[in-house]
């Protein structure tokens, strides 16, 4: 008699994480793998665990690398934005602004609408990445 469901999920949520999964690719699949590992600066094994992963649970992962490169532009714009209220804080006490112009705040102004325009591109773009395999496979 078979193992009912229960048992078997009982008995993979029990072993160790380090548990290795071998799995067979087509040489040119393994290239293609290799390809798009390299491109998220991911080792093949990882990118793959990631990738099985996002399809199992419908998720649009943001990889190690670029979180941390958008961590860093956020706080880049925040310290922006508090240099930019320090600013208006001090032209309010004084009156005027002697150091800073209109063209500078709206240069800065530019300067945040384009990275925030950029990130919602980069976000759309690593989900759709991450989306390609499941929408092809499931048509």
């Amino acid at each position: 008699m078979g193992s009912s469901g229960s048992e078997v999920l009982g008995g993979v949520h029990g072993r160790a994480r380090a548990e290795r999964l071998y799995v067979r690719l087509y040489p040119d699949d393994r290239l293609l793998l290799a390809e798009r590992a390299a491109a998220r600066g991911t080792p093949a094994a990882t990118y793959l665990a990631v990738l099985a992963r996002s399809h199992i649970r419908h998720l649009a992962p943001l990889p190690d690398a670029e979180r941390r490169a958008f961590e860093r532009c956020v706080a880049e714009l925040s310290a922006i934005g508090r240099n930019l209220n320090q600013v208006a804080r001090r032209a309010i006490q004084v009156g005027v602004i002697t150091s800073l112009s209109r063209q500078d705040i709206a240069l800065f102004m530019q300067v945040c609408t384009v990275a925030l325009e950029n990130f919602k591109a980069a976000v759309k773009a690593n989900k759709a990445s991450w989306e390609s395999g499941y929408e092809t496979t499931h048509r």
